[in-house]
């Protein structure tokens, strides 16, 4: 069965309303503007086009930025900047691995989205703090388990910029479209 996470705020105001299936839609009587919905159906699905397309590649492109973040992270260590640009392709290609596997949950299992992004988020630094006790050398596990917060913070906020970036590229689009 499908699931989806739907804004709470929609759902109390009662803009969305359930049908029997259990499927979403707008209310007319609380939708004034009609072509307000239509443009932002449009909007979104000219998002969903772009990130199915070209977001594997953008996170691909955050290499540079993550193994910025290790160089910063770990301005001690006197490796060249090439270890880190080779362990951040490792990190995005584990990251990757890791957005399948919690996709393919999502779509079988259907388990709450902040479940699974919480698993994400543990899965990735509980992985870097292995290896920066392992590869980086680090002694101690709570400046191990900083460094991975930092870094994960660091690289979750590229790919929000990455995903804030996309969604204006959307609007444009379909605006220029219309």
């Amino acid at each position: 069965q499908w699931k989806a996470v739907v804004p709470r705020v929609l759902l109390d105001d009662h803009i969305l309303v359930s049908d029997a299936d259990g499927s979403y839609h707008f209310d007319a009587d609380k939708v004034t503007k009609v072509e307000g919905v239509a443009l932002l159906t449009s909007i979104w699905e000219q998002l969903v086009k772009m990130c199915t397309k070209y977001f594997p590649m953008m996170v691909l492109f955050t290499a540079p930025f993550v193994a910025l973040s290790l160089r910063i992270v770990q301005h001690k260590d006197k490796r060249p900047n090439i270890h880190h640009f080779v362990f951040a392709l490792h990190y995005t290609a584990i990251l990757e691995l890791l957005f399948i596997v919690i996709y393919l949950l999502y779509l079988t299992v259907a388990p709450p989205a902040d479940l699974l992004l919480c698993g994400l988020h543990l899965g990735s630094c509980a992985y870097l703090t292995l290896t920066f006790r392992r590869v980086y050398g680090v002694t101690s596990w709570w400046k191990a388990i900083l460094k991975s917060i930092l870094v994960n913070l660091n690289y979750f906020f590229i790919l929000l910029s990455i995903f804030v970036i996309m969604s204006f590229v959307a609007i444009v689009i379909v605006v220029i479209q219309q």
